[in-house]
């Protein structure tokens, strides 16, 4: 006889409803050994379950009797970095799924990829993300691969919320490789920074269109990212979002992304821009020059928002167009007075 399961998701106040015939003992084996984020499942008013589950992937809960109640618990992943007797170490690290990270030995800086258990991110996936860095610090922080998100009819909330500190003197580069939505997912992301004295921040949020076939395609539901950024008074260096809704406007309509396929924004931002900052975005711009203005498969712009905050902005059609303006960047960041290395050409 086919029962009724409650899911109610905590993160954005949904309650749904399906229908199976699934066993307890199932989903109890399924829950044991492929933990993703801890989930609180009731029966009725006295008995209870805690265990860690996939993410809220429905296909591994569906079908619990009636009446079942599940709650999505957001996982913590996090780092800090610390100058450590003239070098720059990782001193904690602790990684929960669905990310882990992947540290990398360097003499130059500390150095960490973001890696996936399943490939992408599945419906309910909402990692927290804590990046730290020490007085001093140099951190370089990046993916080991896009970030795709696969299908998600039900509209449930996936993402990732990340915050970072950068204590005064410290440099961090967090450049993740795209987020690719596939038809019919959402994705949303919000970054908080919060910069000490002399501290730089580099931070790197580009997104592509999924595929259908060998063609790209923009039929995923909805994409939304926001990054903010505050100095050490908590005054405000940077505030962006961004959003696109393609049910609501096409991405490829004249006046949003046009032909282009990929969206990339670079973004340098500094309490005190002489320290650090001034030096590095002069190099920058003088790389990103002879590519700027509207072409056939690349449109470029970038400047100064404010005295402290610097922006790149492009759309391109393929992955091929942004290599002078990521090569540039990889090369100018592997700078001695900087990262002083280059982890992409090593990725694990």
């Amino acid at each position: 006889m086919l029962r009724t399961m409650s899911v109610i998701v905590r993160d954005n106040l949904e309650i749904r409803q399906w229908k199976s015939p699934c066993s307890l003992r199932f989903v109890t084996q399924k829950c044991l050994y492929k933990p993703f984020v801890d989930l609180y499942i009731c029966f009725g008013k006295s008995r209870h379950f805690s265990a860690n589950c996939p993410g809220l992937s429905l296909r591994w809960l569906v079908g619990l009797p009636y009446p079942w109640h599940v709650t999505s618990m957001p996982t913590s992943t996090r780092i800090r970095v610390e100058r450590v007797r003239g070098r720059d170490r990782i001193v904690a690290m602790e990684s929960r799924p669905p990310l882990k990270w992947l540290p990398v030995r360097d003499a130059h800086a500390a150095v960490a990829f973001l890696s996936g258990y399943g490939g992408g991110a599945v419906a309910g996936d909402l990692p927290h993300l804590d990046i730290q860095v020490g007085p001093g610090g140099k951190f370089w922080a990046g993916t080991q691969a896009h970030t795709r998100v696969y299908r998600n009819p039900q509209g449930i909330r996936t993402g990732q919320i990340l915050t970072g500190s950068l204590e005064d003197g410290a440099f961090c580069a967090h450049l993740p490789d795209p987020v690719t939505p596939q038809q019919a997912s959402v994705w949303s992301q919000t970054s908080r920074w919060t910069l000490g004295e002399g501290a730089t921040l580099v931070v790197l949020e580009s997104h592509s269109a999924g595929r259908q076939g060998f063609e790209p395609d923009f039929s995923y539901t909805r994409f939304q990212s926001q990054l903010e950024a505050t100095g050490p008074e908590g005054e405000p260096l940077l505030w962006e979002s961004y959003g696109s809704d393609p049910g609501m406007v096409p991405p490829s309509s004249a006046g949003v992304m046009g032909r282009y396929t990929r969206l990339w924004n670079l973004f340098i931002c500094s309490p005190d821009p002489a320290v650090a900052m001034d030096a590095l975005v002069a190099e920058l711009e003088a790389a990103f020059d002879p590519h700027a203005g509207v072409r056939e498969d690349l449109a470029l712009s970038f400047g100064r928002s404010r005295s402290c905050t610097w922006c790149a902005r492009a759309l391109a059609d393929s992955a091929t167009a942004l290599d002078p303006l990521a090569l540039a960047l990889r090369r100018i960041l592997a700078d001695p007075s900087r990262l002083g290395t280059d982890p992409l050409s090593r990725r694990p």
